[in-house]
């Protein structure tokens, strides 16, 4: 176990990597991040906690921590520039619920057991979404989000069945859904400007 009981600001950065005893992760009370937090190659770690942290200036990295089944940040709001979640195999959840704000990208790949991907009010992306190659995902909604400087790509999710974009309007450069083989409906009921071309291939429809 790493905890940090009442630590609650951090200036510049907080990386966690390669420690391969490492069960759980936890700052109860870490609310600010100055630059980016890292947790990656962690092989036993099942549990990361971080139920106050607000606010992350530039980026969020987890990724290739192979036992990690609990991501907990539930009173996260903007990341400035990236949050990639990727490579952690036992992940079956993940979901920020009031997070609004995301000013670069977010990505989310290779996560094998991931079901349910949700961020129940972030309205704004300031470069693109990229969802892919998590085969055990049946459900992607993000029903508050608006607006995509750049592009919008969901790929080789094979068990998507649900999919809630109900009030995006924008999207700057291209929507790309492939191999989206178990879904029978793709709507995007607002959607109101496509900058370049809008790509669906090798579905069921």
């Amino acid at each position: 176990m790493f905890t940090f009981p009442t630590l609650s600001y951090v200036g510049q950065y907080l990386n966690v990597y390669n420690n391969n005893a490492l069960t759980t992760l936890a700052f109860p009370y870490l609310s600010f991040i100055g630059q980016y937090l890292n947790v990656y190659n962690n092989n036993v770690l099942t549990t990361l906690a971080f139920p106050f942290l607000t606010f992350v200036s530039q980026y969020l990295n987890v990724y290739s921590n192979t036992a990690l089944s609990v991501c907990n940040v539930p009173t996260l709001s903007y990341v400035g520039q990236y949050l990639a979640v990727y490579s952690n195999i036992q992940q079956t959840a993940f979901t920020f619920p009031i997070l609004t704000y995301i000013g670069q990208y977010l990505n989310v790949d290779n996560n094998n057991a991931l079901s349910t991907l949700a961020f129940p009010i972030l309205t704004f992306i300031g470069q693109y979404l990229n969802v892919y190659n998590n085969n055990a995902l049946t459900t992607v909604a993000f029903p508050y989000l608006s607006f995509i400087s750049q592009y919008f790509n969901v790929d080789s999710d094979s068990a998507l069945l649900t999919f809630n974009f109900s009030n995006l309007t924008y999207i700057g450069s291209y929507i790309n859904v492939v191999s989206i083989i178990s879904m029978d409906t793709i709507s995007f009921y607002n959607l109101s400007y496509i900058g370049r071309f809008f790509n669906v291939t090798t579905t069921t429809h």
